[in-house]
């Protein structure tokens, strides 16, 4: 009788159920991920309205957000320059903009940082996220505070 070396097809259905089982858990969740990017742009365009809010305060000059709901983006211009343009990519839209003129859908409004660092007018601006729910981002006109509010 010759002896066969080799495995057997339940060995090997085992050893390949098991594998699976380990990959299944070492698989990252990437839907972290996309909330991690999701916040980050959000906090990135607070950053932005706190740099324009210093910027005209100790600058003594105004500086206007124009915001583009229909491109899902701004832009901060100051003497008539655009100093920077953002479109929001990592799944934030820009969903309305409520300023004491008016409550916009679409199109485009904009919010001016007098040389006192207070915006012109009080706003709330709503971003609507793929993984992370809402965001309100309020501007106080006597104050100059932002708010961030989180609506899951």
């Amino acid at each position: 009788m010759s002896k066969r070396k080799g495995y057997t097809l339940i060995e090997l259905i085992t050893v390949l159920a098991l594998f699976s089982i380990l990959l299944l858990f070492s698989v990252p969740n990437l839907s972290f991920l996309h909330k991690y990017r999701e916040y980050n742009e959000v906090k990135q365009f607070e950053k932005d309205i706190k740099y324009v809010r210093a910027k005209a305060l100790i600058e003594n000059s105004p500086i206007v957000i124009n915001f583009d709901i229909s491109n899902n983006g701004y832009k901060i211009i100051q003497y008539n320059k655009v100093v920077k343009e953002y479109k929001f990519q990592q799944g934030v839209n820009l969903k309305s903009i409520n300023t004491s003129n008016g409550y916009l859908t679409s199109g485009g409004s904009s919010i001016e940082f007098k040389t006192t660092g207070a915006p012109s007018s009080a706003a709330t601006i709503e971003f609507d996220t793929r993984f992370h729910g809402k965001y309100n981002i309020t501007l106080s006109v006597a104050t100059g505070r932002i708010n961030i509010k989180t609506i899951r």
